[in-house]
């Protein structure tokens, strides 16, 4: 994920789609954003469901035409959000997300200085070259993703999504996976803890939590049937069994919300809590009181056909698709398994 774009330019990518269903697709589909561009200007953009006309109006405003610049910066968004409908750009969260999050703001500032013109949604292109001749595309995006998390008002702002009984998996994911919440006040973050009931600037909270934010903003803002979330190693700075609620998280995202997930990792306890959530849906159907006693719930186990596994092995990636209903098997992990297990049967057997 961190290599440069250079690194890509032997790869293609191809991708097709049913022009006549996406057309009615979006035709049907509703949709509404606000964009506060200024203390006296707000812009409202909507497509009712059923139409091909789109509307917009200006409030607050002494103009009674929007701008040129207005217009581009509205319209360019929106066909961003119509075509994301149909093909969702995957949100990439990368290894360096702890170091992403510490020094997000002051890389931002930089970056938002060389603008000779102030942007009305996100970063325009002259702070978007001066990232990308330090970065990879993939920090880059987590770069903007904490500009938007300071952004965002109290409430769900206009990047929200309607996703079925999302509030009870928000609660959920508040209270197993972060322990609380990551909030904007004037302009700067703070993480908001449940279990203690602290409150302090998100630069001092923990690795784990800096290593979660960006995925509690994915979560709360980002998140619709369809999205495309890829992430670098999770289990980074969590302690195991915080990894295994979030393992838990990601299962609930993609079988029930309709979330598509990528994950590459290094951790035995993110493989193992995968694997019980892949047999726990067989074992039940003949214990229905296993999940229960162990808290479990349905729409956090998966099927067969809900995971797909690639185990990186001598440099090569072997497929694992057939037969995964009791769980996946890694070699390398069991050796890693067996080796301590061996080292700690001679220490004891010496004491």
């Amino acid at each position: 994920m961190n290599k440069s774009q250079s690194a890509f330019e032997g790869c293609t990518i191809s991708v097709r789609v049913n022009e006549e269903y996406v057309a009615s697709y979006i035709r049907q589909l509703p949709l509404s954003f606000t964009f506060q561009v200024s203390n006296s200007l707000k812009v409202v953009w909507t497509k009712p469901h059923d139409s091909d006309v789109c509307r917009v109006v200006l409030e607050n405003s002494a103009e009674k035409y929007p701008s040129e610049e207005v217009v581009r910066n509205v319209m360019s968004f929106a066909v961003r959000q119509l075509i994301g409908k149909v093909l969702p750009a995957p949100v990439l969260l990368t290894a360096e997300r702890s170091g992403v999050v510490a020094f997000a703001s002051d890389v931002m500032s930089f970056a938002m200085s060389r603008q000779t013109e102030p942007s009305m949604i996100g970063i325009g292109p002259e702070a978007t070259a001066v990232l990308s001749s330090h970065y990879p595309m993939a920090m880059i995006q987590e770069l903007v993703m904490q500009n938007e998390i300071r952004q965002v008002q109290e409430g769900r702002g206009y990047l929200m999504a309607p996703v079925p009984d999302a509030e009870r998996f928000y609660k959920w994911f508040k209270m197993n996976v972060l322990d609380g919440d990551v909030v904007a006040r004037e302009g700067k973050l703070y993480y908001v803890q449940s279990s203690n009931n602290l409150d302090m600037p998100l630069s001092d909270a923990s690795s784990s939590v800096k290593a979660l934010a960006s995925l509690n903003y994915f979560v709360h803002y980002r998140m619709a049937p369809g999205s495309l979330l890829m992430i670098d190693e999770p289990e980074l700075n969590l302690h195991p069994e915080r990894q295994r609620m979030l393992m838990r998280a990601l299962a609930r995202m993609a079988k029930s919300l309709g979330v598509g997930i990528v994950i590459s990792t290094h951790s035995m306890t993110m493989v193992r809590e995968l694997n019980t959530l892949l047999s726990m849906g067989e074992v039940c159907s003949r214990n229905p009181d296993l999940a229960k006693r162990y808290g479990y719930e349905t729409d956090e186990m998966l099927g067969e056909t809900d995971v797909s596994c690639g185990i990186v092995e001598e440099g090569t990636i072997h497929q694992q698709d057939k037969g995964v209903s009791r769980g996946f098997y890694v070699q390398s992990f069991d050796d890693a398994s067996e080796a301590i297990a061996s080292v700690q049967s001679a220490i004891v057997a010496t004491w």
